[in-house]
């Protein structure tokens, strides 16, 4: 919230039109903002009233709670991008003083929290064995992961376009066997 205070008082200071705040909003933005803004739709990214009040929903609408209930209750929520959660409950750690980015204890539980709270089984699989000295090793492992998933879906529908080819293929050559004529099958032998 503070950082939207402090963005809004120096866009104040240049005297231009709120809607227009919003070009300069993205280009603040980095990492999981920045694909939180993109899935936004056209509207809110153009209008400075909805984008503002989208931000304030999606990371600042759990001020209500301490720092550690804020850390100790987040979750996951529907089609929030598993980057965008792991910067939220970040945020919410070094606002409840949580010491994870330079390793030991208090990192090795947050990342189980992480694990736990992201619901994504397949992730938690492939993570739950490694071991994570820090949040930075985390995140390059996510991504890592998050990778291999895209080039496997970009792969599979060429697959199954060249699988269901040759399927045609094998129908239509046994159909073209069954109208064979009887002397057709008989030179053959």
């Amino acid at each position: 919230m503070q950082w939207l205070r402090k963005f809004m008082y120096e866009m104040k200071g240049t005297h231009t039109p709120t809607n227009e705040w919003c070009m300069a909003f993205e280009l603040s933005l980095q990492d999981g903002a920045l694909h939180w803004y993109r899935q936004l739709p056209r509207k809110t990214k153009r209008t400075w009233k909805l984008l503002s009040d989208a931000f304030i929903k999606y990371y600042c609408s759990k001020f209500t709670q301490s720092a550690k209930a804020r850390y100790y209750s987040a979750k996951r929520e529907d089609r929030e991008h598993v980057c965008d959660y792991l910067n939220r409950l970040n945020g919410y750690a070094r606002n409840a003083g949580v010491q994870f980015e330079n390793g030991g204890r208090e990192a090795k539980d947050h990342v189980d929290h992480f694990l736990d709270t992201c619901d994504d089984r397949g992730l938690e699989e492939r993570l739950c064995h490694a071991r994570v000295k820090d949040i930075h090793d985390l995140e390059e492992m996510i991504n890592d992961i998050l990778r291999s998933r895209e080039r496997k879906t970009a792969r599979e529908p060429s697959v199954r376009r060249h699988r269901s080819q040759d399927d045609d293929r094998r129908r239509e050559n046994r159909l073209n066997e069954g109208t064979r004529s009887g002397f057709g099958r008989e030179r053959r032998y």
